[in-house]
């Protein structure tokens, strides 16, 4: 009843259409290790994005844990505080902020369908009319300059490749104000890509499903946070083998 249901909070079946395809995926992994590119192309554009839509409320399930326990470790933003959720998805890392915090406002980018998957999540919670959904490409769109106290990454980095994680990272640099902080969440590999199993496996994933997409280190992300103008980068371990690294623009 508590996993099976649509009907419950914790409801995991959208899991097994996600493993399904990502199953075909994977036995495609010779062709895609030898060519060095993707096995999208092994299914049509309609299976792609059905399998993106269905694996949207997936992270809900995955993260919801992690993403409350970072909204209780983190410090009370300033009221009235403004979020900026990057491909924001089913929203996970920002309805704990929403939650706890009656005068948070979100501002969650995402395409227009993943939004409203993400805006059902916010209404079952409560918080749908802080939230304000902007549709669009995250590459293409501008967050803006100095609007946001808080900015959110979550679990997007790996799909987005090096150097649009790097742009990603320079235009919420641009987004937040001089004592803004920037989150970034995800599975976060050993410097020598050697111990860290669960990373390493979504990076094989990464290659499988995306153009560009791998995981990338601390040290990386902390090289990519410093050139953006980041003043200081440390990290704040959470449950489920994530980490979040918190980069302050200003100290």
């Amino acid at each position: 009843r508590r996993y099976f249901l649509p009907s419950s909070e914790d409801y995991a079946g959208h899991l097994f259409a996600g493993y399904a395809q990502l199953l075909k995926y994977w036995l495609a992994l010779p062709q895609a290790v030898r060519d060095g590119t993707p096995t999208l192309s092994l299914f049509s554009d309609q299976e792609n994005a059905t399998y993106n839509l269905e694996t949207v409320a997936v992270p809900y399930q995955f993260h919801k844990k992690s993403a409350w326990e970072l909204a209780r470790k983190l410090p009370q933003p300033v009221a009235p505080a403004r979020i900026l959720d990057v491909a924001a998805g089913s929203a996970v890392w920002s309805l704990p902020f929403a939650v706890r915090f009656p005068r948070v406002e979100v501002t969650a980018v995402d395409l227009a369908a993943v939004s409203a998957i993400g805006r059902k999540f916010a209404r079952r919670l409560g918080v749908e009319t802080r939230y304000h959904f902007v549709s669009g490409d995250i590459r293409a769109l501008d967050f803006g300059e100095g609007d946001y106290d808080l900015a959110i990454l979550g679990h997007i980095c790996h799909s987005e490749g090096r150097q649009h994680s790097r742009d990603l990272i320079d235009k919420c640099f641009r987004a937040l104000h001089q004592k803004g902080r920037l989150l970034i969440t995800d599975y976060l590999p050993d410097d020598k890509r050697k111990t860290d199993l669960l990373a390493l496996v979504l990076s094989v994933n990464a290659l499988l499903g995306s153009e560009e997409g791998d995981t990338f280190t601390l040290a990386e992300y902390t090289n990519w946070l410093v050139e953006a103008g980041f003043k200081m980068v440390e990290t704040l371990p959470l449950e489920g083998h994530h980490s979040c690294i918190v980069a302050l623009k200003e100290q």
